[in-house]
């Protein structure tokens, strides 16, 4: 069975290795592979995807958005990062962002007024985490607020920012250089290019691959000491 990334940018990605680590350690012989993919090209590359029998595949940028309508079935989220495909091509489509982020940011605490920084597919998940909480939104391009506020009601869409929030939750691509005002923690969704006052997504990516395989091979297990020993090796 193959398994894969696409998207564009591709070769930043922990995704392949990752995976290979988790399935070394679970015993199953498994390939991933990664492929720099276009939106225009994206229907073409998935069909031959299913041709050539890839049964789980992992969406990013710019693609999360677009795969929702080439889905059979799919979660009730507006991006998709996360496909099953079954034995007859039929195409499932999840968000793994969600719990992904659900997961790493229980450790988290005492946070009063959140700003989320971008409005790419992620960010659209994290809205959705943080339901009930106060939370300002921050975009370098402010055309894009007006499609959100209709569906955002109640977030605050800035155009400028204040000095302090208590907890910044960056969404933006890894080569978007960022200057933050005043935070008690910065959470950086990228694992590539991170500032020394940010905590890294790779525990975010982690938790992601972990409900990946849960949805490819309907397999379950206990994966925290794993964990820990992936984000030692790739911090060292």
């Amino acid at each position: 069975m193959n398994y894969c990334l696409i998207g564009n940018p591709v070769n930043h990605s922990y995704s392949p290795s990752l995976h290979k680590f988790l399935f070394s350690n679970l015993n199953k012989f498994i390939i991933y592979y990664k492929f720099k993919i276009i939106k225009k090209y994206f229907y073409t590359k998935l069909v031959e995807l299913v041709i050539n029998n890839f049964k789980g595949i992992n969406i990013t940028m710019p693609l999360k958005e677009i795969v929702r309508k080439f889905c059979n079935y799919k979660e009730n989220f507006l991006s998709i990062n996360t496909l099953f495909i079954s034995g007859i091509g039929i195409v499932y489509g999840y968000n793994t962002d969600y719990i992904g982020f659900k997961n790493e940011i229980k450790n988290f605490k005492n946070y009063k007024n959140i700003l989320l920084i971008g409005l790419g597919g992620s960010s659209k998940v994290i809205m959705e985490v943080f339901k009930k909480k106060n939370i300002y939104v921050y975009n370098r391009y402010f055309n894009k607020y007006f499609f959100f506020k209709k569906i955002y009601k109640k977030y605050k869409f800035l155009f400028s920012l204040r000095k302090f929030y208590s907890l910044i939750i960056n969404t933006t691509p890894f080569w978007v250089k960022l200057n933050y005002p005043k935070s008690n923690i910065i959470f950086n969704l990228n694992y590539c290019n991170i500032q020394k006052k940010e905590i890294s997504g790779i525990g975010m990516l982690f938790e992601q691959a972990i409900y990946s395989i849960f949805i490819w091979l309907k397999f379950n297990f206990y994966y925290l000491d794993l964990k820990k020993i992936y984000i030692k090796n790739v911090q060292t």
